[in-house]
């Protein structure tokens, strides 16, 4: 296990946005981590990541920031719901292999924290 790993450990708590999901009786969590468009790679594909974050109180600046730049009409509502959606990611709902940001230091796999 890499020093990162034993720093994080099983007992992190991790935080994020979330989506619904569905069918939601064939998923054990009824809501997703979000995922957002991430930066390109040498193939010019981009590599998605999910926004995670260590307490919620990170998450919710996080909503409220990229609120901002937000150019609707509607900014406030979308912001509110998606305050709304913050919950507690757990372990067993992203793949080892997808890519995390955690608190905005760079991209990792999940399986690496």
């Amino acid at each position: 296990m890499s020093e990162e790993a034993e720093f994080w450990g099983e007992e992190t708590e991790f935080w994020g946005v979330v989506v619904p999901r569905g069918p939601a009786h064939q998923w054990l969590y009824r809501t997703a981590p979000l995922p957002w468009p991430g930066p390109l790679v040498p193939n010019g594909k981009p590599v998605p990541y999910y926004p995670l974050f260590s307490s919620k109180e990170k998450a919710e600046e996080f909503v409220r920031e990229r609120g901002q730049e937000l150019m609707v009409r509607e900014r406030q509502q979308l912001v509110e719901e998606a305050l709304k959606n913050i919950r507690r990611i757990y372990r067993d709902e992203l793949p080892d292999d997808h890519y995390v940001n955690l608190d905005g230091g760079g991209l990792v796999t999940w399986g690496e924290l």
